[in-house]
Protein backbone atom coordinates (compact mmCIF):
# COMPACT_ATOMS: atom_id res chain seq x y z
CA UNK A 1 0.00 0.00 0.00
CA UNK A 2 2.93 2.23 0.54
CA UNK A 3 4.39 1.87 -2.78
CA UNK A 4 0.49 2.59 -4.16
CA UNK A 5 0.52 5.84 -2.40
CA UNK A 6 3.51 7.28 -3.50
CA UNK A 7 2.14 6.95 -6.82
CA UNK A 8 -0.67 8.89 -6.11
CA UNK A 9 -1.66 12.72 -6.29
CA UNK A 10 -1.74 14.07 -2.92
CA UNK A 11 -5.21 14.26 -2.39
CA UNK A 12 -6.13 10.77 -2.71
CA UNK A 13 -4.88 7.59 -0.02
CA UNK A 14 -5.00 4.02 -0.24
CA UNK A 15 -5.81 2.42 3.32
CA UNK A 16 -6.79 -1.14 2.41
CA UNK A 17 -6.68 -3.30 -0.92
CA UNK A 18 -8.41 -6.62 -1.79
CA UNK A 19 -8.76 -8.82 -4.31
CA UNK A 20 -12.02 -9.04 -6.38
CA UNK A 21 -13.26 -10.85 -9.23
CA UNK A 22 -12.46 -10.38 -12.62
CA UNK A 23 -15.86 -9.07 -13.72
CA UNK A 24 -15.73 -6.35 -11.02
CA UNK A 25 -16.80 -3.58 -12.01
CA UNK A 26 -16.23 -0.54 -9.02
CA UNK A 27 -19.59 1.31 -10.27
CA UNK A 28 -22.27 -1.21 -10.99
CA UNK A 29 -21.51 -3.48 -8.11
CA UNK A 30 -21.71 -1.13 -5.84
CA UNK A 31 -24.97 -1.39 -3.58
CA UNK A 32 -24.72 2.27 -1.70
CA UNK A 33 -22.56 5.23 -1.80
CA UNK A 34 -22.45 7.85 1.16
CA UNK A 35 -21.53 11.48 0.17
CA UNK A 36 -20.95 14.32 2.73
CA UNK A 37 -21.21 18.27 1.54
CA UNK A 38 -19.40 21.18 3.78
CA UNK A 39 -20.52 25.04 4.15
CA UNK A 40 -18.85 27.04 5.64
CA UNK A 41 -21.51 29.78 6.69
CA UNK A 42 -20.11 32.65 7.85
CA UNK A 43 -19.97 36.66 6.45
CA UNK A 44 -16.43 35.69 5.60
CA UNK A 45 -14.66 32.99 3.61
CA UNK A 46 -11.51 31.21 4.77
CA UNK A 47 -8.11 31.07 3.15
CA UNK A 48 -7.68 27.71 3.85
CA UNK A 49 -10.67 26.28 3.81
CA UNK A 50 -11.72 27.48 0.67
CA UNK A 51 -11.04 24.69 -1.62
CA UNK A 52 -12.58 22.45 0.69
CA UNK A 53 -16.21 24.08 1.71
CA UNK A 54 -18.48 26.00 -0.36
CA UNK A 55 -18.72 29.55 1.45
CA UNK A 56 -22.58 31.17 2.27
CA UNK A 57 -22.24 33.96 3.86
CA UNK A 58 -25.76 34.30 4.73
CA UNK A 59 -27.81 32.83 7.76
CA UNK A 60 -29.72 29.29 7.39
CA UNK A 61 -32.67 28.16 8.83
CA UNK A 62 -30.98 24.50 9.96
CA UNK A 63 -35.07 23.05 11.02
CA UNK A 64 -36.31 24.07 7.30
CA UNK A 65 -33.53 22.35 5.40
CA UNK A 66 -33.64 19.13 7.77
CA UNK A 67 -37.35 18.88 7.11
CA UNK A 68 -36.46 19.31 3.18
CA UNK A 69 -34.48 16.89 3.36
CA UNK A 70 -36.75 14.60 5.17
CA UNK A 71 -38.90 15.21 2.01
CA UNK A 72 -36.38 13.74 0.00
CA UNK A 73 -35.96 9.89 1.74
CA UNK A 74 -37.08 6.90 0.25
CA UNK A 75 -37.67 6.22 -3.76
CA UNK A 76 -37.99 8.73 -5.76
CA UNK A 77 -37.99 10.04 -9.50
CA UNK A 78 -34.54 12.48 -9.21
CA UNK A 79 -35.12 13.63 -12.24
CA UNK A 80 -35.52 17.39 -11.08
CA UNK A 81 -32.00 16.59 -9.34
CA UNK A 82 -29.80 15.33 -12.25
CA UNK A 83 -27.79 17.44 -14.72
CA UNK A 84 -29.64 18.05 -18.35
CA UNK A 85 -29.05 15.38 -20.90
CA UNK A 86 -27.69 12.93 -18.43
CA UNK A 87 -28.30 9.45 -19.89
CA UNK A 88 -29.73 7.21 -17.57
CA UNK A 89 -32.01 4.58 -17.85
CA UNK A 90 -34.31 5.44 -14.76
CA UNK A 91 -34.06 8.38 -12.90
CA UNK A 92 -35.22 6.21 -9.81
CA UNK A 93 -33.31 6.37 -6.80
CA UNK A 94 -33.50 5.04 -3.19
CA UNK A 95 -32.26 8.21 -0.91
CA UNK A 96 -31.89 6.22 2.46
CA UNK A 97 -30.41 8.35 4.62
CA UNK A 98 -30.06 12.74 4.10
CA UNK A 99 -29.17 15.15 7.33
CA UNK A 100 -27.78 18.00 7.94
CA UNK A 101 -25.44 18.63 10.90
CA UNK A 102 -24.26 22.07 12.38
CA UNK A 103 -20.77 21.75 13.50
CA UNK A 104 -19.26 25.62 14.94
CA UNK A 105 -19.38 27.90 11.56
CA UNK A 106 -19.81 24.41 9.27
CA UNK A 107 -22.77 22.69 7.79
CA UNK A 108 -22.53 18.98 6.93
CA UNK A 109 -25.08 17.22 4.50
CA UNK A 110 -24.90 13.56 4.40
CA UNK A 111 -26.36 11.61 1.91
CA UNK A 112 -26.59 8.10 1.18
CA UNK A 113 -28.21 5.88 -1.80
CA UNK A 114 -28.82 3.21 -3.86
CA UNK A 115 -27.42 5.44 -6.61
CA UNK A 116 -26.99 8.85 -7.39
CA UNK A 117 -28.00 10.75 -10.81
CA UNK A 118 -25.05 13.33 -12.45
CA UNK A 119 -24.79 16.31 -10.44
CA UNK A 120 -27.48 14.82 -8.12
CA UNK A 121 -26.03 15.38 -4.82
CA UNK A 122 -24.75 18.89 -6.18
CA UNK A 123 -28.59 19.94 -6.93
CA UNK A 124 -30.07 18.92 -3.64
CA UNK A 125 -27.74 21.16 -1.55
CA UNK A 126 -28.67 23.92 -4.05
CA UNK A 127 -32.19 23.42 -3.39
CA UNK A 128 -31.92 23.00 0.33
CA UNK A 129 -29.70 26.31 0.52
CA UNK A 130 -32.22 28.00 -1.33
CA UNK A 131 -34.86 26.37 1.48
CA UNK A 132 -32.55 27.29 4.31
CA UNK A 133 -32.66 30.84 2.77
CA UNK A 134 -36.29 31.04 2.55
CA UNK A 135 -36.67 31.21 -1.14
CA UNK A 136 -38.09 27.89 -1.70
CA UNK A 137 -40.40 26.11 0.92
CA UNK A 138 -40.44 22.59 1.68
CA UNK A 139 -43.79 21.67 -0.19
CA UNK A 140 -42.43 22.70 -2.91
CA UNK A 141 -38.84 20.68 -2.78
CA UNK A 142 -41.63 17.60 -2.50
CA UNK A 143 -43.22 19.06 -5.74
CA UNK A 144 -39.89 19.17 -7.62
CA UNK A 145 -40.16 14.71 -7.01
CA UNK A 146 -43.63 14.67 -8.12
CA UNK A 147 -43.87 17.17 -11.34
CA UNK A 148 -39.89 18.29 -11.54
CA UNK A 149 -38.67 18.22 -15.07
CA UNK A 150 -34.70 17.02 -15.99
CA UNK A 151 -32.48 19.82 -14.14
CA UNK A 152 -35.43 21.89 -12.78
CA UNK A 153 -34.30 21.79 -8.83
CA UNK A 154 -30.92 23.30 -7.94
CA UNK A 155 -28.79 25.12 -8.59
CA UNK A 156 -25.94 22.80 -8.96
CA UNK A 157 -23.65 23.56 -6.08
CA UNK A 158 -19.92 24.28 -6.69
CA UNK A 159 -17.66 20.85 -6.50
CA UNK A 160 -15.63 22.07 -3.58
CA UNK A 161 -16.74 20.95 -0.51
CA UNK A 162 -18.23 17.41 -2.02
CA UNK A 163 -16.57 14.42 -0.78
CA UNK A 164 -17.64 10.58 -1.48
CA UNK A 165 -17.38 8.90 1.69
CA UNK A 166 -17.88 5.18 1.34
CA UNK A 167 -19.40 2.94 -1.20
CA UNK A 168 -20.65 -0.41 0.56
CA UNK A 169 -20.24 -3.93 -1.69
Amino acid sequence: IGGLNALLPHDVSVREAVGAHAEFHARRDARFRVYRYVILRRSTPSALLRPYTHHVPESHDLDATRAALARLEGEHDFRAFRALGTPTRTSRCTLVHADMSEQGDLLVLTVAADRFLRRMVRMIVGTVLRVGRGTLSVEQVASLLETGKDGSAGPSAPACGLYLLYVGY
